[in-house]
């Protein structure tokens, strides 16, 4: 678990309790990889109880909750795990660029009486920040970035005191169609095989994170590979079933595209 928080006085009895988001450590990115499998990871139940303790020491406050990329999840899991009593002293959640929660969690946990607290905020290139399920509010900021580097707020652009809008890309709705599509495909238990063996490449590989891999891929490629030829057969098949249920996903879409066309 990597969990970080802070709060933020704004006024008298208001505050923001911000949560922090990925770090560039595989750790840090496999507790993002995490989400899709698990319905509660550690650094969720640290936010709700972060939340819930903060609450109880400050009972005439009311509250904001934020945060980017995981922190922003981390603020809708505080939500909407928490009683009805904590959830009218919430003024806005808000999520910059941050996976969405699972459906189940939606259904059982009240999620429906938050929902209209709750606003995300995204590039218009967007991938992260719609992973999972997501049903509040979105906003499509734009950013001076390209593709995955939009992820970084310091891309977004504000004109005085507002964010410049924009529309989604073609690439960010078709990613998260085929991703989507991709992990409903897949049952929690192989996604945590997935998970676990994808990992253990990395991290026998000497791939510090996701992000070097794909920046690197000259260099990186063929030490992944050599690590995956050592790796037991049921952790490759783990791989390379996932992978297989990408690429199948990829051409599902293209060919529902074609058809509705």
């Amino acid at each position: 678990m990597k969990f970080s928080a802070i709060a933020i006085r704004l006024r008298p009895r208001e505050y923001f309790l911000s949560f922090a988001g990925t770090d560039d450590t595989n750790n840090g990115w496999r507790e993002d990889f995490n989400f899709t499998f698990m319905d509660e990871t550690p650094a969720q139940a640290e936010a709700r109880k972060y939340f819930h303790d903060f609450a109880k020491t400050h009972p005439l406050s009311r509250l904001y909750l934020g945060g980017h990329s995981k922190g922003g999840n981390l603020a809708m899991f505080a939500t909407i795990k928490s009683p009805d009593r904590l959830q009218r002293r919430l003024i806005k959640i808000y999520n910059f660029d941050g996976p969405g929660l699972n459906q189940r969690l939606l259904a059982k946990d009240r999620g429906q009486s938050v929902l209209a607290k709750i606003e995300s905020f995204i590039p218009q290139d967007s991938l992260i920040g719609r992973l999972l399920e997501h049903q509040e509010k979105f906003t499509v900021i734009k950013s001076t970035a390209k593709s995955f580097y939009q992820h970084d707020l310091y891309s977004w652009q504000i004109l005085g005191n507002n964010f410049i809008l924009a529309e989604p890309t073609k690439s960010s709705i078709f990613n998260d169609r085929v991703i989507s599509h991709w992990l409903e495909q897949a049952t929690p238990e192989q996604r945590e095989h997935f998970v676990e063996a994808a990992f253990l490449v990395l991290r026998d590989s000497k791939v510090e994170t996701p992000v070097r891999l794909v920046s690197n891929l000259y260099k990186t490629v063929p030490a992944v590979l050599k690590t995956y030829t050592k790796i037991s057969k049921d952790e490759r098949k783990a791989i390379s079933s996932m992978l297989i249920k990408l690429a199948e996903s990829y051409i599902d879409i293209i060919l529902e595209d074609k058809n509705e066309s």
